[in-house]
């Protein structure tokens, strides 16, 4: 299905305020994924 788009914006901001990104990757087989990417906590 479509959505509005907001969804990304929403996860990539959420990411970024945690010190994270996150990225859209196409997959060779077709599709998408989203990657999201966190900083690892200092032990």
């Amino acid at each position: 299905g479509q959505g509005s788009g907001l969804g990304l914006s929403i996860v990539k901001a959420l990411a970024a305020r945690a010190g994270g990104d996150a990225r859209l990757e196409e997959r060779p087989e077709g599709g998408l994924s989203v990657r999201v990417c966190f900083p690892q906590p200092p032990r």
